[in-house]
């Protein structure tokens, strides 16, 4: 494995790991709010599958 590739991987690795991070905080807000999916649904304009989709990454 090259320099380029092994560098490559790693940031797509950590891209990865900063998305399931980024998830697992807006459940944690949701649910610390009580609030549901459809309340962020709305307040970012996007539909409820968009939500559901980035949360299972």
């Amino acid at each position: 494995m090259t320099g380029n590739t092994t560098a490559r991987t790693q940031a797509i690795e950590l891209g990865e790991h900063l998305r399931e991070v980024a998830a697992w905080n807006v459940r944690l807000h949701l649910a610390k709010e009580e609030l549901e999916q459809q309340t962020l649904c709305e307040a970012a304009g996007v539909t409820k599958a968009t939500i559901s989709a980035r949360m299972k990454g």
